[in-house]
């Protein structure tokens, strides 16, 4: 259809008429439809209107003798049986006449045109002629003299346009005529690719109404089908034969929309979306549900089902819900969307109400990973449901813990109470208790009462990690065995191979978030954060918001250890951002004190007064993340210098952990803040007996743990032994990576050196820490550094040593500027030379032009804007900050 037939008879009518024959030409049809007979027509057209058959034949031989004739009947494929009868008589007669008959018709499956052309063949005189679609060549002449036409003084068609086009068209002149029109109409006729629009639309459709009904049956079904069509999965579901449907699926390849290399397929979205366009909802719907029926039957797989179930949004069979309900747990580790959407349909089919409360169970704790404020609002259902017997005890744990998640913790006790009165708790749920009671141990004690104990007993060798149910135990474990007994090298390694079991078994992302933990409460910064960038790529990939959220909070507490505060502040708000503060529940602890620390680290006090004052769920105080954020404003009270405030806020987080049994260092290092505070407000000996009691507690001699308290005891311990004290805790820092306190514990032990007179080695550390708390972005420590170093360090903007030339520093080389930034953080100079692969020579001769050019003696006169940017104003809410590491940015 639509491949230039009628327009060669128009061209053949105008050549006869210019060699002066007569034309005679009909269209075919149906009676049905009121179209009169051929040879009634016939015998209208020589002026002998109801003359009978014998006479139209007897004056078309005539007028044949008179001057040459041509009788043309077009639309034949429109024909009936009545129409198409005298056809081969008719032919042999006016072909002996001298008449020639020139007859049009479609190969359309299924019409009876093919009986009459397999008669016709049989005459000696009869010629069949195929007409072809356009070559790319013909089609770059056709769109040519129809964009010259519409737009004079055009271009000529680009090669590509003519290929593109005969790529959409597949040839056939009435496409690419639309396409020619679309493209004049969008005034781009020189566009390398065809503007699809309304002329395409319409001619595509006016193809398949040529066509009949039948063809454009399957034209829609292929459509709705997609890429899973064939012949047999076309005819099963449209109810025709497969034969037949083959021959639809020809006739649809001839007429240009189909590509014509076995499997069948639009040649291009634009022709599957005007076969579409054609169909109103509720067929669309229809189709699908006959689609899903088809496929089922087949063996397709289920998610590909669902995908025709949810477009359809009906059950065409009672066995819609149990697909739905296996596609979403096909589709949960890679599309969460989809999973998410066949629960929903499969709970609104679900007759049975003990199938529906499953469902639901199931949409709670897969909705969670999408939108946790969401699913919260399914948990009365799930909660009713359990009162009435209609979920099991696996469901019953996790409304448990997501009600725990939400803060509505009394329903979580009610819930695990009612698991144990009501009845025997399933050995099934052994797993998922297990993992409930380790969780709820170090984050909620006093609902770990509640939770029933496992039917089975846990084997005494752990067995291998293969399914995340197991990977989350033996996760969890681990943790809870470094929160009791501190940080060891095999946890460690437990932790990793976890999470490279669950990295490669695509596991559910939770195991995983348990194990990195591990990783961050043991001080393997460097090792956490390559994790926490794998974990999350693949919460990306699954397109997990809520998982997202919580590996993000877990890279802001990352880089807070690190000193990055920036990048901490940066990240926590991300989390913040990436699910609502509803959404977080009892949980939004976690990301808002990282938050506020960073804050506060960086001076910029007002902001953390605002981000402590946004509102928390009450139940956040009965969990751990209440206790992290009553430490977390501790630390504000320090910054702001209201000691007995934040001592009691560091009291009280530690009498909260030791009521719960979880007084672990590793867990909330209580003591070292309230230690702090002591020593400020003039009690060393409080603050020391802290620090025994931290450091003689399990865990309590992590290197971070030693290094701090190191850097608070060297504040209350005699000036002879101070810088020793600081000085192992320099050590300390300098090998577990935390910049942030690394700065801190140098400026301690610069200031120890200023007080026993030592002012060359007190320059050299006040310079480093001024660099590392610059790098930390942690203002008030740089600030400090500065003011509290006027007499031997320069005030910013002015030189070190009164001589010095202000230029100086720009007048050195490259090769001098590294040597001598090594120098001032105090590298010998053989350590200098094996770091730039050069001689020492080479280090002593470049030290000595840099010493000329900056009018210094000495390396410990190097001044500090040689590496240093010059220390920022003291109003520390400006917003001016250190660039943030890029490496991660989750946005959604």
């Amino acid at each position: 259809m639509g491949g230039g037939k009628t327009a060669l008879l128009h061209a053949f009518s105008e050549h006869a008429a210019d060699v002066g024959a007569h034309w005679v030409e009909v269209a075919a049809g149906s009676s049905a439809t009121g179209c009169p007979g051929l040879l009634d027509q016939l015998a209208a057209a020589v002026g002998l209107p109801g003359g009978g058959p014998a006479a139209a034949v007897e004056a078309l031989r005539e007028a044949a003798g008179r001057v040459p004739l041509v009788v043309a009947v077009d639309d034949l494929h429109r024909a009936d049986e009545d129409f198409l009868a005298p056809v081969p008589e008719l032919a042999g007669r006016l072909s002996a006449a001298g008449v020639l008959l020139v007859l049009v018709c479609a190969t359309a499956p299924g019409n009876r045109w093919g009986a009459v052309h397999a008669e016709l063949l049989r005459q000696p005189r009869f010629r069949s002629v195929r007409v072809s679609p356009l070559s790319p060549a013909g089609v770059g002449d056709l769109l040519h003299r129809y964009l010259k036409a519409g737009a004079p003084g055009s271009r000529d068609v680009p090669e590509s346009l003519a290929a593109t086009c005969h790529a959409v068209t597949g040839g056939n002149p009435l496409l690419v005529r639309a396409v020619a029109e679309d493209l004049r109409a969008a005034d781009r006729p020189d566009r390398a690719a065809p503007w699809k629009g309304e002329a395409f639309t319409e001619a595509v459709l006016a193809c398949l109404r040529r066509c009949g009904p039948d063809t454009t049956r399957v034209a829609r079904g292929l459509a709705v089908l997609g890429a899973a069509a064939s012949p047999g999965v076309l005819a099963r579901m449209l109810d025709l034969d497969e034969a037949l449907t083959g021959r639809h699926l020809d006739a649809l390849a001839e007429m240009g929309l189909l590509v014509d290399d076995g499997a069948p397929a639009f040649r291009h979205p634009a022709g599957w979306g005007a076969v579409l366009s054609s169909v109103d909802p509720g067929t669309r719907a229809g189709l699908h549900a006959r689609a899903a029926t088809a496929r089922h039957e087949l063996g397709a797989p289920s998610v590909d089902v669902a995908a025709h179930l949810l477009a359809a949004g009906r059950a065409p069979g009672p066995w819609a819900v149990a697909v739905l309900r296996d596609a979403a747990g096909q589709a949960v580790n890679d599309d969460l969307v989809l999973a998410v959407r066949c629960l929903e349909l499969a709970r609104e089919l679900c007759a049975d109400e003990r199938e529906r409360a499953e469902v639901t169970a199931r949409l709670v704790e897969v909705g969670w990973w999408l939108d946790p404020a969401k699913a919260a609002g399914r948990l009365p259902c799930l909660t009713e449901a359990l009162a009435d017997g209609r979920i099991d005890d696996h469901d019953a744990v996790v409304l448990g813990g997501q009600l725990f998640w939400h803060g509505r913790i009394d329903e979580a006790v009610e819930v695990f109470d009612r698991l144990v009165r009501d009845h025997d708790i399933d050995p099934g749920a052994d797993a998922e208790l297990r993992v409930m009671r380790l969780w709820m141990g170090f984050s909620c004690p006093a609902l770990l009462p509640h939770v029933p104990e496992a039917r089975s007993s846990r084997p005494a060798t752990a067995p291998a990690v293969t399914t995340a149910s197991e990977a989350g135990l033996r996760a969890l474990e681990v943790l809870n065995e470094l929160f009791v007994e501190g940080p060891r090298d095999d946890l460690v390694e437990e932790a990793t191979r976890i999470l490279e079991v669950c990295s490669l078994r695509h596991m559910s992302l939770g195991p995983s978030r348990f194990a990195l933990q591990v990783l961050v409460h043991a001080d393997r910064l460097e090792e956490a954060g390559q994790w926490c960038d794998t974990l999350l790529d693949g919460a990306d990939e699954r397109g997990a918001p809520s998982w997202q959220a919580i590996f993000v909070d877990i890279r802001a507490r990352i880089a807070l250890l690190e000193g990055r505060l920036p990048d901490a502040e940066r990240y926590a708000r991300e989390a913040l951002d990436l699910i609502t503060p509803r959404g977080w529940g009892v949980v939004v602890g976690a990301p808002l004190s990282t938050l506020v620390q960073a804050l506060v680290a960086m001076g910029r006090y007002a902001e953390a007064a605002v981000e402590l004052d946004r509102p928390v769920p009450p139940a956040m105080f009965r969990t751990r993340w209440g206790v992290e954020y009553l430490h977390t404003r501790g630390h504000y009270y320090l910054g702001t210098r209201r000691l007995r405030a934040a001592l009691g806020d560091f009291l009280s987080a530690g009498e909260t952990l030791a009521r719960w049994g979880l007084d672990s260092p590793a867990l909330l290092p209580w003591r070292s803040g309230a230690a702090e505070a002591y020593l400020r407000a003039g009690e060393p000996e409080q603050a020391l007996r802290l620090l025994a009691e931290q450091a003689g507690r399990p865990g309590g001699r992590g290197r971070r743990l030693l290094g701090v308290a190191g850097r608070i005891r060297a504040g209350a311990t005699p000036l002879a032994e101070r810088a020793r004290v600081a000085r192992a805790a320099v050590e300390d820092l300098e090998a577990c990576g935390a910049q942030l306190e690394l700065a801190r514990a140098l400026a301690c032990l610069a200031e120890s050196h200023r007080v026993l007179g030592d002012s060359r080695r007190a320059r050299m550390v006040v310079r480093r820490a001024l660099h590392i708390a610059d790098v930390c972005g942690a203002e008030p420590l740089v600030a400090e550094l500065t003011a509290n170093s006027s007499g031997h360090i320069a005030p910013a903007g002015e030189p070190a040593e009164a001589g010095r030339d202000a230029h100086g520093i720009a007048a050195l080389s490259e090769a001098e500027r590294r040597v001598a930034e090594l120098a001032f953080k105090g590298h010998t100079n053989k350590e200098i030379a094996r770091t730039l692969h050069v001689t020492i020579s080479t280090v002593e001769q470049h030290l000595t032009r840099v010493y000329r050019k900056l009018n210094v003696r000495r390396r410990t006169d190097l001044p500090v804007d040689l590496e240093l940017p010059t220390p920022r104003s003291s109003s520390w809410s400006d917003g001016a900050q250190v660039e943030p590491d890029d490496r991660r940015s989750y946005k959604m």
